[in-house]
């Protein structure tokens, strides 16, 4: 008999956190959420017994936690450009390997612990660095070292234009890549483009990421101008230059101002196929 079945109030999705009034279980690629407030002290007293409530779901470590797992309070830090790398991994991550993200990545904000799988770093993204070459040069040694297989999600590097919070970003970037996983399986290495442009063809609901392209991309005629020349012309930037009549240093001053507004490259095929799907779906 299915757990849903012993708890008819419970809810069932691929959240792994519903708030403090509410007692998480994973199962499998999904979470039973059950009302604290439906459960009796002895159910509750043996679901802990028997280990099945995620320990982190269940507990905070640091404000962030609080912040982005069980939506308590303002944002700790005001982040103006920041990034999310996602990690998964089917061991608890060593302390020394945490270290050693933290001296690889100065900029790191904090380590959030979203399930016993999957752990999420912040990055300050001021700077623009670029992680996902980073990982691809440190993954090969990680396994070597520390005998752990990872599979790393590279998120958008996200302009907070509008003081929406860095918790709404992460909630849905969570969210949608627990939907691609389900249906794509783990990979090595990935962008954030690869599950932007599956949601958008799949029709991932994200209403806060997609305020935050239409706001980029459709409003913003100048990018919008730049999205279509560049799809027209096949991603050849001589081509484009010449159709927006502007000069080649122009062009590559336009794309890289695009990519700090909205985190997309441009010259990736991904990405701008992604802008450009979506200015067309408006």
């Amino acid at each position: 008999m299915e757990l849903k079945e012993y708890f008819p109030e419970g809810q069932v999705n691929h959240l792994p956190f519903m708030g403090e009034n509410w007692l998480t279980i994973a199962e499998g690629d999904h979470y039973i959420h059950l009302p604290k407030k439906s459960l009796t002290a002895r159910e509750l007293f043996l679901l802990e017994k028997c280990d099945l409530i995620d320990d982190i779901a269940q507990s905070s470590s640091s404000p962030w936690q609080d912040y982005l797992l069980l939506k308590k309070g303002p944002s700790p830090e005001a982040l103006g450009q920041f990034q999310f790398i996602f990690l998964e991994h089917k061991v608890a991550l060593p302390e020394d390997l945490l270290e050693l993200f933290k001296s690889l990545i100065p900029s790191l904000v904090t380590v959030v612990f979203i399930t016993k799988s999957r752990t999420a770093l912040l990055v300050d993204q001021s700077q623009d660095s670029d992680f996902l070459s980073l990982f691809t040069d440190i993954l090969p040694t990680i396994e070597s070292d520390f005998g752990i297989a990872l599979s790393v999600c590279i998120g958008n590097n996200w302009l907070d234009h509008n003081s929406q919070g860095v918790r709404g970003y992460f909630t849905e970037e969570n969210l949608l890549l627990t939907s691609y996983q389900e249906q794509k399986g783990e990979k090595q290495l990935f962008s954030f483009s690869e599950l932007l442009l599956w949601g958008l063809l799949t029709q991932v609901k994200l209403p806060i990421l997609e305020k935050y392209f239409y706001h980029h991309l459709v409003q913003n005629k100048e990018i919008s101008d730049l999205v279509l020349t560049l799809w027209q012309c096949q991603g050849n930037l001589v081509q484009t230059a010449q159709k927006l009549y502007i000069h080649r240093n122009s062009l590559q001053y336009k794309l890289e101002k695009t990519k700090r507004q909205t985190g997309l490259n441009l010259k990736n095929l991904d990405d701008l196929t992604f802008a450009y799907l979506f200015i067309h779906k408006q």
